[in-house]
């Protein structure tokens, strides 16, 4: 790299960064905010509250309420069990898991919205995409379209799951 270009983005950068890694006990409650570099929350159980300005989260292995907030940056969950809430303005919602029968909410302004459930679930399902497709794999229990809305169900629907994005698509596999 060029030396003049690498002291430009030093200098416009917002200066030295550093890698933070903090260890809690395995059953935890967390509330981590970060601005501009990735943010990983690997193996805790409890109530976990992510929030990213400009970066993307990781979350793998954790069990419990759990928040995940960012503006401008992909929301990645691996093997998550819990009551579920993200929220993205721009990038993609990755999750693989098991949701509780609470209501779970997965929204995006501009990005694509992936769930692949594991085990048994027992959830209602409100799925709404304004320029984008809604894929289900298999067929919700009672699929139909409702005021823009693809509706269905898991199981007997005791538990909510919302996903809404404006501009991507929908995937859920069971």
């Amino acid at each position: 790299m060029n030396p003049f270009l690498g002291w430009l983005l030093y200098i416009f950068s917002g200066g030295p960064r550093v890698n933070i890694t903090v260890s809690v006990p395995n059953e935890a409650d967390l509330d981590i905010e970060n601005h501009f570099e990735r943010t990983t929350v690997t193996g805790v159980k409890g109530t976990i509250k992510v929030e990213s300005y400009t970066a993307p989260l990781k979350i793998r292995d954790c069990e419990g309420m759990i928040a995940a907030r960012t503006k401008a940056g992909e929301v990645e969950m691996e093997n998550v069990v819990g009551t579920v809430s993200v929220r993205n303005a721009t990038g993609s919602i990755r999750f693989s898991g098991s949701l509780f029968k609470g209501e779970n909410w997965f929204g995006t302004q501009t990005g694509n919205i992936e769930l692949e459930l594991r085990c048994e679930q027992d959830l209602a399902v409100e799925a709404s995409s304004r320029l984008g497709r809604i894929t289900c794999t298999p067929e919700l229990i009672d699929a139909h379209y409702e005021h823009g809305q693809h509706v269905g169900r898991i199981g007997s629907g005791a538990g909510k799951l919302i996903l809404e994005t404006k501009t991507g698509n929908i995937v859920l596999r069971l």
